[in-house]
């Protein structure tokens, strides 16, 4: 399981050096978020198998049927395996 992003933004003063620091350490907890976020399963409900970007996973729940799915893609092979 991934790890939660550290928080290094942390405001201290008003002058122009500390929030140009704070500005920068912010744009960084952006980027270590929208990482940690990436790494997070996407869950589907449709009738067709979801396509998924290179070493990307989902839970897909194939509608119309109660059949619920692990899709897997692994440098561009995309597996699926059916959940009980």
């Amino acid at each position: 399981m991934a790890q939660r992003p550290k928080k290094t933004s942390n405001y201290v003063g008003k002058n122009r050096t500390n929030i140009e620091r704070y500005i920068e350490d912010f744009d960084k907890d952006l980027k270590n978020i929208f990482n940690y976020l990436s790494l997070q399963p996407k869950f589907y409900n449709q009738a067709a198998e979801p396509n998924l970007r290179d070493n990307d996973w989902a839970f897909w729940l194939e509608s119309g049927t109660p059949k619920y799915y692990l899709v897997v893609n692994f440098n561009s092979t995309q597996v699926k395996v059916e959940l009980s």
